[in-house]
């Protein structure tokens, strides 16, 4: 199943880089984009996923597709600064991402789980 024609927005992927302390002293984390223009499909609907690695219930915001080649990663630990991000080209919304699943298991796409920021 080819899912391109559906996937009718673009966004840049951003990966967390490194934190280093402020001139306040305030560890804040940075970013550098991995992709861009990107194409994907954004849902907004809410809800709660049960996180396979630790039977945590992670809370999202909204629901992208993307192309299953698509260098996108949930990232680790419980600090969205540590998550994978997108900002969508259109409407320069920021999403962090909190989780990455292949939905139909037959890797044909991700669907991501995303949590405005």
């Amino acid at each position: 199943m080819m899912i391109g024609h559906l996937l009718t927005r673009t966004c840049t992927i951003q990966r967390w880089a490194t934190r280093e302390p402020d001139s306040e002293g305030i560890t804040r984390p940075s970013f550098s984009n991995v992709a861009t223009a990107v194409p994907y499909a954004r849902q907004e609907k809410s809800g709660r996923y049960l996180s396979p690695d630790d039977s945590r219930q992670i809370e999202y915001s909204s629901v992208a597709y993307f192309a299953f080649d698509a260098d996108i990663q949930p990232g680790v630990g419980d600090s969205l600064g540590e998550r994978d991000r997108i900002v969508d080209d259109d409407d320069s919304k920021t999403y962090y991402v909190v989780g990455v699943v292949d939905q139909v298991g037959l890797e044909e796409f991700k669907k991501v789980l995303l949590k405005s920021q």
